[in-house]
Order: C-alpha cells, then structure tokens, then sequence
C-alpha cells in the first residue's frame, strides 16, 4: 500500500451543477418549480456548489470518476485485462481537493433549448482557468504503478474532465503525482 500526493491544474473553467437542497426537496415532494425570475436562478445557481464548511471543494468522488474515466477512454491496461477494473477495487482518493476560497470565481450564464423547445437560461458556479488542486490518493495494490495512476489522470483531464459540462469545462493538466515516502 502506498499514498500519491496529487497537484492539477485547471485548463479550463469549472463548472458546478449538483442538485442544491431546495432543488432535491421540490423533487421528494413532485413539484415542478414552475418559472423562476433571474434573481431567483442566481441563488438557487449559488447553492449548487460543494463545500467543506467554509470553502469550495471538488468531492472525491468526481476525482475517483475522473480516474476510471480517463483510464477507459485511453484503454489503458494491467497485464492483458483492462487497467480500470484494478483501479476501482484498489486505488481510491483519499479527501475532498479544497480550492482555497470560499465564493466561485464567478457565475457561468448558458442558453439551453429544452426538447420542447422552450428557452432556458442556466447559471452554474465557475472556478476560472489556473486554479491548483491539490489531492491525496491512496494505492492498495502494490502491483499497481505510480505511472499508471498518472496515465489515468492525465487521459481523465484531457477526455474526462471535472464537474458540470465536461469535457469543454473542467480539463486539467496533472502537474504533480509523487509517491510519498
């Protein structure tokens, strides 16, 4: 067993769109919501976002998905088997990557045409481009390399990406993965 310490760095913005807690009650309790004024999508806009406490975070579990993604997406393997599979049992990240700040960079407007065809305005919180994330993975598997975690997340930051809208948002460049001694 083994740790990484993990540094990426943002190429493109990072857009945020979990359910917020009003949204997942109106859902629990069938209502549609019916129109919202602008003001109203800007707040429910900013509650969309995942925090530690205090500040914005990227939650394990999309780092974990962009891990088994980027590993499919390049096909990379382990012996004759697919290398994903090894990944998912054994390599696991370890904390929420904190962003260091407490408010998103700013708050991203899109346009969406729904299949009915009526017009909606969507506003997601956006972390700008250049933003260092840092992360903590853990290596159950010995047999398992430090290059081809590496390989996984570099396939994951050019195919995969992070959050909302990938991969044209939330592509990264791994800057560092270095086993800790």
């Amino acid at each position: 067993m083994y740790q990484l310490e993990v540094k990426i760095k943002l190429l493109a913005d990072l857009l945020f769109n979990p359910l917020s807690e009003s949204d997942s009650e109106r859902i629990v309790d069938s209502e549609t919501g019916g129109r919202k004024s602008r003001e109203e999508k800007m707040k429910a806009a900013s509650q969309k976002i995942y925090r530690n406490g205090h500040n914005l975070v990227v939650p394990k579990h999309m780092l974990d998905a962009v891990l088994l993604c980027g590993c499919k997406m390049a096909k990379l393997s382990h012996g004759k088997s697919a290398l994903w599979k090894y990944l998912k049992a054994t390599v696991f990240v370890e904390n929420d990557a904190d962003l260091g700040t407490d408010e998103p960079d700013y708050m991203h407007h899109a346009t969406i045409i729904k299949k009915d065809g009526t017009v909606v305005a969507c506003f997601r919180p956006a972390i700008k481009v250049g933003r260092q994330i840092a992360f903590t993975i853990s290596a159950l598997d010995d047999n398992i390399t430090v290059n081809q975690i590496a390989n996984a997340l570099r396939a994951g930051g050019i195919y995969c990406g992070l959050g909302s809208n990938r991969p044209r948002y939330g592509r990264y460049e791994v800057m560092a993965c270095k086993k800790v001694e």
